[in-house]
């Protein structure tokens, strides 16, 4: 095999560091050992390495043109090995999280194989359709909606039983324009849409195409309603919010206007009845930017605002605002300006802004609650989550620890690699762990 040295990629899988060399061998490193000796194992292969994933039982999964193995992560020994998947790319292995299981894509195929054994349970052969061109997971009824095509349908969907592949049912008239799908080396996907949204025991809500959103029933796969509101679907590869429930109400985000002029676009939500799909209300003014998040409380609906991804020359106000959820009215006199990420407590909204924990009130008054000091002026946190009671800041050069007291557990920061003639200068995001 050939000898590398130039990695081009990380990934952490425990306290191990995974170094993955574009080629035949896989380098496993542990920032425990001394700088002189830190490779722990090598893996090396007789075919470059097409991709690897580390998987939700924490192994990891190496795929080259001549089979896909997994390997123990602290010992790097073979685990088990499919010789006869071969050529799989990377958008072809997908693990499905918190379960011991990948599906795994051809072009026009599909299969479920467990992690564990590396034994395939279920694939095509058990799908009643002629080319597979995606997918989506309802993991709470334990099912995958299969998406393709048969000799009557190019718009067909089959519920399978994930763990067994056994068909629940079949519907070929759910969707009456083509959904938007991702396509990687031949593969289409599902990559990037809304999931499909529960709203009961015994119901779902897609909205993958310009149908709209639909409710459907999940034991038999019946069309309950169909909001026709002649609207491209919210893609969250395209910046929009992840859909909100609660309580029978759907909000969504949407863009009004022309599509071929985004500096005509309108920046709009609204709010279905999930009983029969009825708009009650659709927002008349709109936002500032796309909104990208939402987050229903006792308050209102906190809306966030960003400028969508790709879009460079669109006039853009970040903001967050909160909402009234049965009128769709600003409950705020103007919306706060900035459209960091926000997490929600009950009586206060937190962002992160260049390393302070910001505290955002109900009544749209707001407190610096603790700065992280740092000695470097780069990209500092801007991104905020909770680590049990305390807030963890981070940026792709920076992160701190900070309580709602005002005290900085910690923080640091980390210098951006050198810039590259053709290269970035880009550091990876670090990890709470």
């Amino acid at each position: 095999s050939r000898v590398l040295t130039k990695p081009s990629l990380c990934m952490e899988v425990g306290m191990l560091s995974v170094v993955s060399i574009l080629s035949t061998s896989l380098l496993v490193s542990s920032p425990a050992l001394t700088a002189q000796d830190t490779s722990l194992w090598r893996y090396t292969t007789t075919e470059k390495i097409e991709f690897y994933r580390v998987t939700p039982l924490g192994d990891l999964i190496v795929g080259t043109k001549e089979e896909i193995v997994s390997l123990n992560p602290e010992t790097g020994k073979v685990q088990w090995t499919r010789s006869d998947i071969q050529k799989l790319p990377t958008e072809g292995f997908n693990a499905i999280p918190f379960t011991p299981y990948s599906v795994l894509r051809t072009k026009d195929g599909i299969a479920l194989i467990d992690l564990a054994t590396g034994e395939t349970l279920w694939d095509s052969t058990v799908v009643p359709l002629e080319k597979v061109r995606g997918y989506l997971l309802v993991p709470q009824h334990d099912m995958l909606l299969v998406y393709g095509e048969t000799p009557g349908s190019k718009r067909t969907f089959v519920a399978v039983e994930l763990t067994t592949g056994e068909v629940r049912w079949g519907q070929d008239t759910l969707l009456q324009e083509n959904p938007k799908l991702q396509r990687g080396h031949g593969i289409h996907s599902f990559a990037g849409h809304q999931p499909p949204l529960l709203d009961s025991d015994t119901t779902f809500i897609l909205n993958i195409s310009k149908d709209g959103p639909l409710r459907i029933d999940s034991r038999t796969g019946e069309l309950l309603w169909r909001a026709d509101l002649d609207k491209n679907p919210p893609l969250l590869r395209e910046g929009y919010a992840p859909m909100t429930y609660d309580s029978g109400v759907l909000f969504v985000a949407y863009e009004k206007g022309y599509w071929n002029d985004s500096e005509k676009r309108d920046n709009k939500l609204l709010a279905l009845n999930t009983t029969d799909g009825s708009v009650i209300w659709d927002r008349k003014e709109t936002f500032p930017s796309r909104v990208i998040q939402m987050e229903l409380t006792p308050h209102g609906l906190v809306v966030r605002g960003q400028r969508p991804p790709g879009e460079r020359y669109r006039r853009h106000q970040p903001f967050i605002d909160l909402v009234d959820p049965e009128t769709g009215l600003s409950l705020w006199e103007q919306p706060e300006r900035g459209g960091n990420q926000f997490v929600v407590e009950e009586d206060a909204i937190f962002r992160a802004i260049g390393g302070a924990l910001v505290s955002l009130a109900f009544d749209g008054s707001s407190q610096i609650i603790a700065v992280a000091r740092f000695e470097r002026a780069g990209r500092l946190p801007d991104k905020i989550e909770k680590a049990g009671t305390d807030f963890f800041l981070s940026s792709n050069q920076a992160f701190a620890s900070v309580n709602r007291g005002g005290t900085v557990h910690y923080h640091r920061y980390y210098e951006a690699p050198e810039k590259g003639l053709f290269e970035p200068s880009y550091a990876p995001p670090p990890s709470r762990q």
